[in-house]
């Protein structure tokens, strides 16, 4: 759960660690990615699943539906994170 305190004062100032593993996919990876990207956090863990596409469902007829990815996800500097896995610190 992340809580937004808005502008001006912080309660808190300390370090972010974001855990994450071989389970970690989807949106998990896009908070993995800004959070890196913009030195937000420190990427604790195994190497994530390098899974992010958008998925479209289509009607094929005779009942079937055809499910295809339709879209890839860019960071903001213009990474593409469907398979590539977040590399992390790992926790010994």
């Amino acid at each position: 759960m992340f809580l937004v305190a808005g502008l001006g004062a912080q309660p808190f100032h300390g370090r972010v660690v974001i855990l994450v593993n071989e389970h970690t996919a989807s949106a998990g990876e896009m908070l993995a990615a800004f959070a890196e990207e913009n030195n937000l956090a420190t990427i604790v863990g195994a190497k994530t699943a390098g899974r992010l596409l958008s998925g479209g469902t289509f009607r094929a007829g005779e009942g079937y539906i055809v499910a295809l990815p339709v879209a890839a996800y860019l960071t903001w500097q213009g990474r593409l994170i469907e398979g590539k896995y977040r590399r992390a610190f790992l926790s010994n």
